[in-house]
């Protein structure tokens, strides 16, 4: 069986802490961050043009660009693919054979 491997809502939120560093977001980019957040806690990563797509779009009708600067668009852009590289070395971010089931329902390996 394969499970998606996500990040704790806490570390999903903790990696965008850079970005926000130094600015003072408003409520609506504050939403659109939180909305980042989410498949970042379900699958780890996030693709970057899932941020034109709703719910973006929901938010902000030009995805980021409606709500950030072009540097801050390329900013979060940059966070996101770092986010992506660290998943793919440490494995996370991608579906992985459940313990359980590679070695039977108990997760013990069979007997000799």
């Amino acid at each position: 069986m394969q499970m998606p491997v996500g990040m704790d809502r806490e570390a999903a939120k903790q990696s965008l802490g850079g970005f926000l560093e130094g600015k003072t977001p408003n409520a609506s980019q504050i939403e659109f961050l939180n909305l980042i957040v989410n498949p970042l806690t379900e699958h780890g990563v996030m693709e970057a043009n899932l941020q034109y797509e709703s719910p973006f779009i929901d938010v902000a009708a030009q995805g980021p660009d409606s709500l950030f600067t072009s540097p801050q668009v390329d900013e979060l852009v940059t966070v996101l693919a770092q986010i992506r590289a660290t998943a793919a070395a440490t494995g996370a971010g991608r579906p992985r054979r459940s313990r359980r089931h590679a070695h039977g329902p108990t997760g013990l390996p069979p007997r000799p």
